[in-house]
């Protein structure tokens, strides 16, 4: 519905290079490297065709309407280094198959409606320096498989139904980036008990819109 964006510049117009349309960053051979399309007023869902964006890095969509599920056709997207749906309507599961990202250092998947267990996959992304997954309707426990995330610097699981205690191996995760440690920045719900936290955060169930921050 690029219609109805705040702003589609060069989007409905076929005479112009895609490198041309709004929130789009090409590189020097016109390969398409980045999409920024945050607060534009997109709404409908992902499509999975945009696994044909082969030499993507960037995807950030945060602050729209979006919806659905999030295709698992997003894993195909092997270039990818940075992915922000934050501030959506997106529901349904994380999916599992999001670990074949091996390059993203940033993952940002909070102020939706995710539910299920945060997925143990996750901790075969080996460069993730950053992992944002507060507020939406996670359960569970925090898996220690997120101790093999050697280069975080940044957790925030806070605002989701999660229970027990953060493993003793996240809390023992010493950042490649500070030089051993912990990690710099790991916020949880208070209700979640944690040694290491830099923060946590009373969790408000009859809020749907917050996310406590550092």
């Amino acid at each position: 519905d690029g219609a109805n964006w705040k702003d589609n510049s060069g989007w409905l117009n076929p005479g112009t290079s895609e490198c041309d349309w709004v929130g789009v960053t090409c590189d020097s051979t016109r390969f398409v490297i980045a999409l920024d399309l945050k607060d534009n007023g997109l709404s409908g869902s992902l499509p999975p065709e945009i696994m044909l964006v082969n030499y993507l890095q960037a995807l950030v969509l945060t602050e729209n309407t979006i919806g659905g599920t999030v295709p698992s056709e997003l894993s195909r997207l092997s270039e990818l280094t940075e992915l922000v749906l934050a501030g959506n309507d997106l529901f349904g599961t994380i999916p599992a198959e999001l670990r074949n990202l091996d390059l993203l250092t940033k993952l940002d998947l909070s102020l939706n409606r995710f539910v299920g267990t945060i997925i143990t996959e996750i901790g075969s992304m080996s460069n993730l320096e950053q992992l944002n997954l507060c507020s939406n309707d996670l359960t569970g426990q925090v898996p220690s498989e997120l101790s093999s995330l050697q280069y975080l610097r940044s957790l925030n699981l806070a605002s989701n139904r999660l229970l027990g205690d953060v493993p003793d191996a996240i809390c023992d995760l010493g950042s490649s980036i500070t030089r051993g440690g912990p990690v710099p920045e790991m916020i949880v719900d208070c209700s979640v008990a944690c040694q290491c936290c830099s923060q946590c955060c009373e969790y408000d169930s009859s809020s749907t819109a917050q996310c406590c921050s550092a």
